[in-house]
């Protein structure tokens, strides 16, 4: 008689071509994909049984854990607990050891502290001031978040900290004018993740002196802050001239389901390399400017751009040398020193101060109204 077939049969390892995920089809975005998930869900399992392993090896037992024991009482191989080991060793520094002769695992310290953040006194401290930097700026919800990450990071340096991070705000502040740099922190967001994810947007938008809004649709590829003012570096698809648009200035922002591939020789870095603020896109030039006075002074004393040399002039007053676009941004600084300040280079700068200067004395000869 033969022998039936089992109706249960057993289910077919996948194969490796099986098992491997599916591509992505989106660009990389900086937003966690499938794979980076999956990832992280490791890492996290990985921190969780090393933090397992940390609490068997602080208990002192007399039978030191070896490999075989660590992986049944945390069920995984003894693979596993190997690479996990060498990982508390190697990289979060804690000092493990194997024991020979007795087979097993231990600390060669006491009251050892598992680094759930590895924070030193000198990170807490870089972080508070650069918090505290970026909450002076700011009087959204993002303080309130700030704050919180701040005692996270105490707490993990423990007793070790010189300072209480949150106090620091006692003793330093920076002071600016002008927005509240991150007033709405939703348009922030909505903006960064569209030039993470290259999604076209479209919005409102009314340039300085405009009568009226006009409807943009552009391509994000840089936010960028000058003078506590955060603006949005993009690709106009109209046009398709690079801009910069004043976040402050933009209403009813939405994404229009629409992608793009971001320029690959594009470089925020590059773009910025010659310019004093705002006004991008001009070819450098040669800029020299004689200084006097208190504007002579000053400049001495602060970095307008890297590109910078003063030298100091028989007479007292200074010279400045720059290699930076010559655009508004440039005018205005100029205009600030006012008659202690004489362009030399280039011509046309030159020119344009005059001029400027000429019609604002024209513009304090205007009757004042009564009040």
């Amino acid at each position: 008689m033969k022998k039936t077939a089992s109706k249960s049969k057993k289910r077919a390892k996948p194969s490796k071509k099986d098992r491997k995920m599916a591509p992505e089809t989106t660009p990389p975005t900086g937003i966690a994909g499938p794979r980076r998930l999956v990832a992280e869900d490791d890492r996290r399992a990985s921190m969780a049984r090393m933090y397992r392993i940390h609490l068997v090896l602080i208990q002192k037992r007399a039978k030191l854990p070896s490999t075989k024991d660590l992986a049944t009482e945390l069920d995984v191989s003894p693979t596993t607990i190997g690479r996990d080991i060498r990982t508390m060793e190697r990289r979060l520094f804690l000092p493990v050891e194997y024991v020979h002769d007795r087979w097993g695992y231990r600390y060669t310290k006491e009251n050892v502290k598992f680094p759930t953040l590895n924070v030193t006194d000198k990170e807490l401290f870089a972080m508070a001031v650069l918090l505290r930097l970026a909450l002076s700026y700011s009087t959204t919800s993002l303080i309130e978040g700030s704050k919180s990450v701040l005692r996270k990071l105490q707490h993990e340096v423990g007793t070790e900290a010189r300072f209480d991070a949150e106090a620091i705000a006692a003793v330093v502040s920076f002071r600016g004018t002008g927005y509240d740099l991150l007033g709405d922190l939703t348009l922030f967001r909505t903006l960064v993740i569209a030039a993470l994810e290259r999604s076209e947007l479209v919005f409102d938008y009314r340039k300085l002196g405009a009568p009226r809004p006009e409807l943009k649709k552009v391509r994000p590829l840089h936010i960028y802050c000058y003078e506590n003012a955060l603006y949005l570096r993009a690709d106009d698809v109209e046009s398709g001239n690079r801009r910069s648009y004043a976040l402050v200035r933009m209403r009813d922002v939405v994404e229009t389901g629409g992608r793009f591939v971001r320029p690959p020789e594009y470089d925020p870095d590059e773009e910025f390399e010659h310019c004093l603020g705002v006004f991008l896109g001009e070819p450098p030039q040669d800029v020299r400017i004689q200084l006097r006075g208190v504007s002579a002074r000053v400049v001495q004393e602060r970095q307008i751009h890297p590109s910078q040399r003063v030298v100091e002039l028989p007479d007292g007053t200074v010279e400045l040398s720059l290699r930076v676009a010559v655009t508004m941004d440039l005018r205005l600084i100029v205009r600030k020193w006012g008659p202690d300040a004489r362009v030399l280079l280039p011509v046309a700068l030159r020119d344009q101060v005059r001029e400027d200067a000429r019609i604002a004395a024209e513009e304090r000869g205007w009757e004042k109204e009564e009040v």
